[in-house]
C-alpha cells in the first residue's frame, strides 16, 4: 500500500501529533525506524527500531554472521528530543527534499522511516544537506555507536580483561566528547569492572571515576 501523502500543518502542530501519539499512548502510536548498511568490504548492517512508549530495538550484523539484537528503553525526554527533532525537519512534509545529489565518501545508506497513525515517510539516502535532518542523523548514529561499544565492552570484559583499560579511555573519551546517548547505560557494566577483583587495579579506578562522572551529568 503507498503510504499517505502528507502536507505540512506546520512544525508546531506536527511536534504535538508527534508528542501526542509517541508520549501519551494515543490511538495514533509513533514509530520510527532508522538503518544503517554497507555494500562494500565487509558487509555490516546496523538498525534501531523506536516504539511509541520508548522501547527500543537495536540489531547488528556483521557479515554472513547471525544477527545481535538488543531491547532498552529510550528515557521520555529523549524519545521527545528525536520528535521534536522530526517536527522541527517538518519531516512528513513530502514537499521538503532530505536527499543530497552531491557526490561524497561513501558512509553507508541510511533508511529512516517515521510511522504516525496513517501517516509514513521513508527517507532513504547517502547524504543529506538539510541541518536539521541531520541532527535525527547523527542521534542514531550516536545510538548506534552507543549500543555497538556497548557490546564490544562487554565482549572485552567476557574474553580480553587486558583490553578493559583501552576500552574505559575510549567511553571517557566519548562522555568528554557528549556523543553518548545515554550515559546511563553503560553504569551496570562499569559497577560489575569496579568491583571485579580479578581486573587490574588500573581498570577499577577508572570504572569507578566513570561512573562518579555519569552520576555528576544524569540523562534521565
Amino acid at each position: 500500500m503507498r503510504p499517505s501523502t502528507v502536507h505540512s500543518a506546520g512544525p508546531l502542530s506536527l511536534a504535538l501529533l508527534l508528542l501526542a501519539g509517541g508520549l501519551s499512548g494515543a490511538d495514533q502510536p509513533t514509530r520510527v525506524f532508522w538503518q544503517k548498511d554497507y555494500s562494500r568490504g565487509n558487509t555490516e548492517l546496523h538498525r534501531i527500531e523506536v516504539e511509541t512508549d520508548g522501547r527500543t530495538r537495536y540489531v547488528l550484523r556483521l557479515g554472513d554472521g547471525e544477527p545481535v539484537a538488543v531491547d532498552f528503553q529510550l528515557k521520555p525526554h529523549t524519545l521527545r528530543h528525536l520528535l521534536e527533532l522530526f517536527a522541527q525537519a517538518d519531516f512528513l512534509n513530502r514537499d521538503k527534499n532530505f536527499v543530497s545529489s552531491r557526490r561524497v565518501a561513501d558512509t553507508g545508506t541510511r533508511t529512516i522511516r517515521l510511522m504516525s497513525g496513517p501517516q509514513t515517510r521513508e527517507v532513504v539516502f547517502r547524504h543529506t544537506d538539510n541541518k536539521t535532518f541531520r541532527k535525527i542523523v547523527t542521534f542514531f548514529d550516536h545510538l548506534s555507536a552507543q549500543e555497538r561499544f556497548l557490546l564490544d565492552l562487554k565482549l572485552t570484559l567476557k574474553h580480553d580483561r587486558l583490553g578493559i583499560p583501552r576500552k574505559l579511555d575510549l567511553l571517557r573519551g566519548f562522555l568528554d566528547r557528549k556523543t553518548i546517548v545515554d550515559p546511563q547505560r553503560f553504569s551496570p557494566i562499569l559497577k560489575r569492572i569496579s568491583e571485579n577483583t580479578s581486573l587490574m587495579n588500573l581498570a577499577r579506578k577508572t570504572a569507578r571515576r566513570l561512573l562518579r562522572q555519569i552520576d555528576r551529568h544524569p540523562s534521565g
